[in-house]
């Protein structure tokens, strides 16, 4: 173990993905309730949130964020994956939810934190990203299941029976 380091917030604080930029810095995402303190930059919340922050090589803390809603009454609860693409730039890849149902959620950001874009899937029904990857070009990826009827971009995808369903 080279270096270690712990969120110390006063609720729960949990690391879920995690990747290495072209320069060895680390790039964390997960979730926290009520603070987290994972390094130089508290974040707080009175409901789960969800973080993404870049270490150096060595450990200490480059920038976070509390990732926040895409659109609307949208409320990230999971980071699931992130990706560091050419570029350095980031992608991650979670769970959220419009009222009850859990839907897939994306967004991408600059090698310094800053936000670039976000999406959604839509729909009646639900889906949930599982594999994440980026190609040489920046394009993203992700792999997944799905139930009902969603609209992953511009494409609607309708389950073909009253289980799940894979999508790429």
């Amino acid at each position: 173990v080279l270096w270690a380091t712990a969120g110390n917030g006063p609720g729960i604080d949990e690391g879920s993905a995690i990747a290495c930029d072209s320069s060895g810095a680390i790039v964390v995402a997960g979730q926290y309730t009520e603070a987290a303190d994972p390094g130089d930059f508290e974040l707080v919340s009175k409901t789960r949130k969800v973080f993404i922050e870049k270490l150096h090589p060595d450990g200490h803390q480059l920038w976070s964020r509390s990732v926040e809603a895409i659109q609307g009454d949208w409320k990230w609860s999971r980071a699931r994956k992130v990706a560091v693409a050419v570029q350095d730039n980031i992608s991650l890849m979670g769970e959220g939810q419009i009222g009850a149902l859990p839907h897939m959620t994306g967004s991408s950001y600059g090698p310094d934190g800053q936000y670039n874009w976000g999406t959604m899937t839509w729909g009646t029904g639900n889906a949930t990203g599982y594999g994440l990857a980026v190609g040489a070009w920046g394009d993203v990826y992700v792999a997944g299941r799905f139930e009902g009827g969603v609209a992953l971009g511009m494409t609607g995808l309708k389950a073909t029976s009253t289980e799940e369903d894979v999508f790429v």
